[in-house]
């Protein structure tokens, strides 16, 4: 899934009026907390300044299960998160953040009626603290199931703290600990 880039039109960039809006009473309403200061909001560039904790893990957005249980998509695909381990690394890596990386082991299973895609950095992880981790290229997949056909893929991550670690793919999460 794609990372979305919010961007505002060129007559709001750097402009303070953009947070003043003018009511049908002739009064304005000032939601910039009385600064002028847009610069926390736009910069100079055509790309909104994310100041409101992109990459931070809510339960609340997700439909949730523990790994080891499988969610049905509506496209009839079934995912499951079987389970979460320690990896080490190896010599193409850096040293991970949290002195090891996670290695999600995910089953697919197509029992819809048509072809299905998936990519490797589709999922995501989040730790105790809810900050997401980072997708690791070792093994940089896509897959393209059949109806009637599953297949097991391996997704690695580095990660900032420690788990319970929340796995997420589109509006689903699973959640455990790595053994």
């Amino acid at each position: 899934m794609a990372n979305i880039i919010l961007a505002a039109p060129m007559e709001y960039q750097n402009n303070s009026m953009m947070m003043h809006d003018d009511l049908m009473d002739g009064s304005t309403y000032d939601d910039t907390g009385g600064s002028d200061d847009s610069s926390s909001y736009y910069d100079d560039s055509d790309e909104y300044t994310d100041d409101w904790g992109d990459g931070e893990y809510y339960a609340d957005d997700y439909m949730q299960y523990k790994v080891g249980q499988a969610a049905e998509f509506e496209d009839g695909t079934w995912v499951t998160v079987s389970k979460l381990e320690k990896w080490a690394g190896d010599s193409e890596f850096q040293t991970p953040m949290s002195g090891f990386y996670v290695k999600a082991t995910i089953l697919l299973e197509n029992r819809g009626t048509q072809n299905v895609n998936f990519y490797a950095d589709e999922f995501q992880i989040y730790d105790q603290d809810n900050f997401d981790g980072e997708y690791i290229y070792k093994e940089d997949w896509q897959l393209s199931l059949k109806p009637g056909s599953k297949a097991t893929r391996t997704v690695y991550f580095d990660v900032y703290g420690s788990g319970p670690f929340h796995i997420v793919l589109s509006d689903v999460s699973w959640s455990g600990n790595v053994k």
